[in-house]
């Protein structure tokens, strides 16, 4: 139905603006720089780990209890960096409190002009870092039945008022068919 990107966040005390800037920092010191999550298993901690270990960087992780606690620590430069889902950072962004240095979904986010895609400002082709919303339905429900269901939450998905109120959130939407959403559930569980 939607697909809401993680951001990468950079607290406004470390003298670093953009992913290639980030990666040298932690570099230069190895295991004394940290990152935020919003708690041990979160998306936010995947997505920093697959970034970390795809990069080479060695950084301790600090879980915190949720996405507010996470920016907090960013803001107060109690944390280096981390991955936000895009709601919570982009007033911060904007306010100039902490830096959005790359969106982690599979396209610019509208909200964010001139802020690049991850993958790209890595060099980490096919990289993600995103949430995804779907409807499931329990697996004895006739396939007539979900494809009549799945027609009707693909029109309201699309009805401009609901794109907007989409927008409005960070999210973006995404239509698929059922079979289209199971083949990215595979695509998942593979990688």
């Amino acid at each position: 139905m939607a697909e809401l990107p993680l951001v990468l966040v950079v607290s406004p005390s470390i003298p670093v603006s953009t992913v290639p800037e980030l990666v040298a920092w932690v570099k230069a010191d190895p295991g004394k720089v940290n990152y935020a999550s919003d708690g041990i298993g979160s998306s936010t901690h995947l997505a920093a780990e697959m970034f970390n270990d795809a990069l080479g960087l060695k950084a301790v992780h600090l879980p915190f209890k949720g996405t507010v606690a996470t920016s907090q620590a960013v803001v107060t430069g109690d944390a280096h960096y981390a991955f936000s889902g895009i709601l919570t950072p982009l007033p911060l962004h904007r306010a100039g409190r902490l830096k959005i240095v790359a969106v982690g979904g599979t396209a610019p986010a509208s909200a964010l002009p001139g802020i690049p895609v991850l993958a790209d400002a890595a060099m980490l082709p096919g990289f993600e870092a995103s949430s995804w919303f779907a409807f499931y339905a329990h697996k004895d429900v006739p396939a007539e039945r979900i494809a009549l269901l799945n027609a009707e939450l693909q029109r309201v998905g699309m009805l401009p008022d609901v794109v907007e109120r989409f927008a409005g959130m960070g999210l973006q939407t995404r239509a698929m068919t059922a079979q289209q959403l199971a083949q990215r559930v595979q695509a998942e569980f593979a990688g």
